[in-house]
């Protein structure tokens, strides 16, 4: 799985996605439990996301982490 790793790769996406600021997820990680812990492994999107976006993390990730192509 690609997966932005380090700090910088995480501002990147962020950067390609035209998103000003941070935003993280609050989800279920266990879904037997009612822990919501708040990580920092994905992002919210609200609205449209372009083929060309998409295919613009996958070519900087997969250049970031060339053995997981």
């Amino acid at each position: 799985m690609l997966r932005a790793t380090t700090e910088e790769q995480k501002r990147r996406v962020l950067e390609i996605f035209d998103i000003k600021y941070k935003t993280c997820c609050n989800f279920q990680i266990d879904l037997d439990s009612e822990d919501y812990s708040e990580f920092d492994d994905r992002i919210y999107l609200d609205g449209d996301i372009t083929f060309d976006k998409m295919a613009e993390v996958v070519d900087y990730l997969r250049a970031c982490n060339p053995e997981k192509k």
